[in-house]
């Protein structure tokens, strides 16, 4: 079975040939991760530490479902919670100010990846 044809490297002025599977070769492919970590901002300083983590899991007691599947009748488990209205804008951490979302459901709440 013939395989794939290789392809380059994705960091710049790199020409090596790699698997068409991967996005870097191997030295590059750390230099890319750190790249992502040092960009990604940590929970804590965001604001999202032992107190918030206590309050999600309360949340995610008391409502275990997707609060917007349920609406629409469907029943999928609630993996993340959102404010309904942001903390910048004055929005608290009570419970009413939360609701219990699936990743989908949560990345249209901020139309995320195209979904609107």
């Amino acid at each position: 079975m013939p395989m794939k044809p290789r392809k380059p490297c994705q960091s710049p002025l790199c020409g090596e040939l790699i698997h068409s599977s991967d996005r870097f070769c191997t030295k590059h492919k750390s230099l890319d991760h750190r790249r992502r970590n040092k960009a990604r901002v940590k929970t804590t300083i965001a604001g999202y530490d032992k107190s918030w983590r206590k309050i999600r899991n309360s949340k995610l007691k008391i409502n275990p479902l997707c609060e917007r599947c349920e609406k629409e009748g469907i029943v999928k488990e609630a993996e993340c919670v959102h404010h309904i209205m942001e903390v910048k804008d004055g929005g608290g951490n009570e419970i009413s100010n939360l609701m219990s979302l699936c990743n989908n459901c949560h990345n249209k709440e901020h139309k995320r990846f195209g979904n609107k």
